[in-house]
């Protein structure tokens, strides 16, 4: 090969190599387009089914709707992480009318007294999302990716059972709830024709 045609392929190979790579990438869009064009057939199948179905006697006499943030920091020689993770959490309070029995019921006079029992939570749901930051050496992400995210799930479980523990603080205490029954007594005492008196 001569000087000049070694000249002439030094400079055509890297315009040929620009000019093949334009034209990849005019494909690739024009290959995108086409599919958006022809469209995507997206099947949704919806499947319902109740797992469980049971009469409860339960009253709900507040409802709490709260936050929970928990902030973890996790540091040794061979790694650093630090996380962020947080969710809504609605929770229900009350009592439990099953637990009540005939030995929490009398009357006297005109008067029916129903002595309630200890409020408890009838229900907590946490989320429907939980979010989660996490700031990672490399060496906490392989970690993580080996065991299988078991970091977060560990925030996760910790943040319900915060939860469960806050809705036991914020939980309307037996008095407030004996209270505000006996407030929404007089409403019903003309149909049952006795006063209701609730302790």
């Amino acid at each position: 090969m001569s000087e000049s045609e070694s000249s002439l392929s030094r400079t055509v190979r890297p315009l040929l190599l620009v000019i093949l790579g334009g034209l990849a990438l005019w494909a690739a869009f024009k290959f995108q387009a086409l599919v958006a064009t022809l469209g995507t057939r997206t099947d949704i199948e919806v499947t319902l089914a109740v797992l469980k179905s049971k009469p409860v006697m339960r009253l709900v006499t507040r409802e709490i709707s709260t936050q929970v943030v928990i902030e973890d920091s996790e540091t040794n020689i061979f790694f650093d992480r630090r996380a962020v993770i947080w969710a809504k959490v609605e929770i229900c309070a009350g009592v439990d009318l099953e637990s009540i029995g005939d030995q929490d019921i009398r009357r006297q006079g005109d008067t029916l007294f129903i002595r309630l029992p200890q409020p408890r939570v009838i229900s907590m749901s946490v989320g429907p999302d939980i979010h989660c930051l996490t700031k990672a050496t490399s060496v906490a992400r392989m970690q993580d990716l080996f065991n299988d995210q078991e970091h977060r799930r560990r925030m996760e479980q910790r943040l319900h059972n915060d939860a469960l523990q806050l809705a036991r603080q914020v939980m309307p205490s037996r008095q407030e709830i004996v209270d505000q029954l006996n407030a929404a007594a007089a409403s019903f005492q003309q149909q049952a024709h006795c006063r209701i008196r609730f302790e």
